[in-house]
C-alpha cells in the first residue's frame, strides 16, 4: 500500500513542471535580460482571496523570473506586454506580477524597478489555464516572439 501511495505521489509531482534550461538568458529589452528560474503548472490558484480550479486537463502556469539590469542606470521593466503563446497561437496575458521576497498589497504591479547592474526575481502567473499536456515553447514580449530552450 505504501509503495502505491509513493508511486502516485511521485507521478503527480513529476507532471506538474516543465523543464526549462535555467542557464539561458533571454532579452527583455535592450538593457534588461531575464531567465526562467522556475516554472510550474497547477490545477488551482488563489486570486483576490478566492480559489480558482482549472477544468479537468487544464493547468494554471506560473513562473519565477530572474531579471538582470545590464546598464548603469535604473531600469523600469513593464510586464503589460508579456504573454505566453499557447499551442493554438493565442496570447495568454499575465494576471499577476509579484516581486519575489517582498510582501506586496498590489499583485498587479506590472512595472518593476531594477537598480543598475543588479538582479531581481519576480513571480508571474498567467491569466488562463492551458492544457496540462502542452509544452510551453514561446513567450511574447512587445510583439517579439522568444523561443524557450527546453532541457532534454
Amino acid at each position: 500500500m505504501r509503495r502505491i501511495l509513493f508511486l502516485f505521489l511521485l507521478f503527480s509531482i513529476s507532471v506538474s513542471a516543465q523543464k526549462i534550461d535555467r542557464k539561458v538568458f533571454y532579452e527583455f529589452n535592450e538593457n534588461v535580460d531575464f531567465r526562467i528560474y522556475n516554472m510550474s503548472k497547477s490545477r488551482t490558484t488563489s486570486r483576490n482571496h478566492l480559489t480558482y480550479i482549472a477544468k479537468k486537463g487544464q493547468r494554471y502556469i506560473s513562473m519565477t523570473l530572474e531579471l538582470r539590469n545590464n546598464s548603469s542606470e535604473t531600469q523600469i521593466v513593464d510586464f503589460r506586454d508579456f504573454y505566453l503563446l499557447d499551442a493554438n497561437s493565442k496570447l495568454n496575458e499575465l494576471e499577476m506580477v509579484i516581486k519575489a521576497m517582498k510582501l506586496s498589497a498590489n499583485p498587479k504591479q506590472f512595472e518593476q524597478k531594477i537598480k543598475p547592474n543588479k538582479k531581481i526575481k519576480v513571480g508571474i502567473e498567467f491569466k488562463y489555464p492551458i492544457s496540462k499536456e502542452e509544452i510551453i515553447k514561446t513567450i511574447v514580449i512587445d510583439g517579439r516572439k522568444i523561443e524557450l530552450e527546453l532541457k532534454s
